[in-house]
């Protein structure tokens, strides 16, 4: 890979009040030099890159850690030029770090599809758990992309597929991050309420909402249901009921409904049992 060297023109540098400076891109660090400092960053090490364009020059900071260099003076599509190749070489040098452990990696990303697979709605507890044993499994990697894939100057690069895409998918599972989670699990909470559009139709006297619908699929640890009086809560809570054993999700026995008091507590225990009747193989104990 060539050398490459950058710096202002005589009229940037008056301008601009710059200095002569010098930026020189090697194999494997960026070199800067002026008159009053020399700073030379790693690709590995290079945190952000920011490209502010003026009227004609613009101001290209460069950031390692505590350090920042600022350089001035340059044409607009200049700056951007050096920006653009040296985003390049911190993403090369990043698939450098990771392509000795691909096979690791593919391993990992196998482990996380499996997971994200599993026919059942995945709650916050889910993910941490497989986040958990993972990185005992894949300690060696796990710390890999921990310390590589946390720079700003990587961001713009992981939406292009491929291994550094992947890595920053599994960092951030491994975050417990469950934003991807969400996607995964509005698509299945989606199929799966026209999965069991039947029950959902005939569970109650009339058919459940979507929101009623939601509210049955969804698994998370903690949910909260905020409806007015004769809204169809108790309608919700039978159809939660029925949906989490049809799919045998929990036992009978590991389902606990509590009521403000003894006689809502009847109604419900009815309306549970008359309601799912029909749709169990065997009576139920609720």
């Amino acid at each position: 890979m060539k050398r490459m060297e950058f710096s202002p023109g005589p009229i940037g540098t008056l301008l601009s009040g710059s200095g002569a400076w010098r930026v020189r891109l090697t194999f494997s660090a960026i070199e800067c030099r002026s008159h009053d400092h020399d700073a030379r960053f790693p690709f590995g090490e290079v945190a952000q890159i920011r490209c502010s364009p003026g009227w004609v020059w613009a101001t290209l900071e460069i950031s390692s850690g505590p350090r920042t260099v600022e350089l001035r003076g340059m044409g607009n599509r200049r700056a951007r030029r050096l920006a653009e190749l040296l985003r390049k070489r911190v993403v090369g040098d990043a698939l450098a770090v990771l392509k000795p452990h691909r096979a690791q990696l593919e391993g990992l990303w196998q482990s996380y599809t499996d997971f994200l697979e599993a026919p059942r709605y995945l709650a916050r507890p889910d993910l941490e758990e497989w986040a958990k044993a993972n990185r005992n499994r894949y300690g060696t990697v796990a710390r890999i992309i921990d310390d590589l894939l946390r720079r700003p100057v990587l961001a713009g690069h992981l939406a292009s597929g491929g291994l550094l895409e992947r890595s920053c998918i599994l960092l951030a599972g491994l975050d417990g991050d469950t934003e991807h989670l969400a996607d995964r699990n509005e698509d299945f909470v989606r199929k799966d309420m026209d999965r069991h559009q039947a029950f959902f139709d005939a569970v109650e006297s009339t058919p459940l909402t979507p929101e009623q619908r939601r509210a049955s699929v969804v698994m998370e640890d903690r949910n909260l249901l905020v409806a007015s009086a004769g809204s169809g809560k108790t309608s919700t809570v039978v159809g939660k009921v029925g949906y989490a054993l049809l799919r045998e999700l929990v036992a009978p026995d590991e389902i606990l409904i509590v009521a403000f008091n003894a006689h809502a507590a009847a109604e419900l225990e009815e309306r549970v049992h008359e309601r799912l009747g029909q749709w169990l193989p065997v009576p139920v104990s609720i």
